[in-house]
């Protein structure tokens, strides 16, 4: 915050690395392994949905939502 106090301060958006590049093989290692599809574990996500659905299917998630996380229009009464 402090180079923008200055009356000459660059009026743009800050960088946290200035002239700074985020390139080379370890980011691209990285972002590589993240896109590999062979390390997705269908097995562990099949295991995760059956879960899922049990519990929603035995009323574990009946819960209410808070009036805040509900946005669905108020319902009026009917005269």
């Amino acid at each position: 915050m402090g180079e923008r106090r200055g009356h000459d301060a660059d009026r743009g958006r800050r960088s946290a690395h200035p002239g700074g590049t985020a390139t080379g093989p370890g980011l691209e290692a990285v972002l590589a392994a993240a896109l590999r599809e062979d390390g997705v574990d269908t097995e562990g996500e099949q295991r995760a949905m059956t879960a899922f659905r049990t519990a929603r299917d035995t009323g574990a998630h009946r819960a209410r939502p808070r009036r805040r996380d509900d946005w669905r229009p108020v319902p009026t009464p009917s005269d």
